[in-house]
């Protein structure tokens, strides 16, 4: 809630190995793609409630990430393959304008302890 607008910086996790990053509740709109490859060591991300909108990029290389909550963004279109890393425990994606099917890497997601894909225009079950 800092009103917080545009691009995440590509250079945020220069500061230190950041683990926990708490961005909800802005106005930001780009940058996710460098966020998932310069900060490798991110435990926790939370970017709910921004204007990202698009594919949602790649978090695979994100192999520390145990929550990920990117609710109420504008992404939309399919989840492609190899979005989300295998060590991910909780998964939000509610309220985005996602469509398609659900990826067979999801059955892939083995440690996930919670998945929240409501309000969604997916089809078909979740891969086992």
């Amino acid at each position: 809630n800092n009103a917080l607008q545009g691009n995440i910086p590509f250079n945020l996790c220069d500061i230190g190995p950041l683990s926990e990053l708490y961005l909800s509740n802005n106005q930001l709109s780009e940058g996710l793609g460098n966020l998932a490859k310069s900060c490798v060591n991110l435990t926790v991300l939370q970017l709910s409630h921004n204007y990202f909108e698009g594919d949602i990029p790649s978090f695979y290389t994100l192999s520390l990430l145990k929550f990920l909550d990117l609710q109420g963004n504008n992404f939309f279109g399919n989840i492609k393959t190899n979005t989300f890393h295998p060590n991910l425990r909780i998964l939000v994606l509610r309220n985005n304008s996602l469509e398609g099917y659900i990826p067979e890497d999801f059955c892939r997601l083995y440690n996930l302890d919670s998945l929240d894909l409501s309000f969604k225009k997916l089809n078909g079950s979740i891969p086992s």
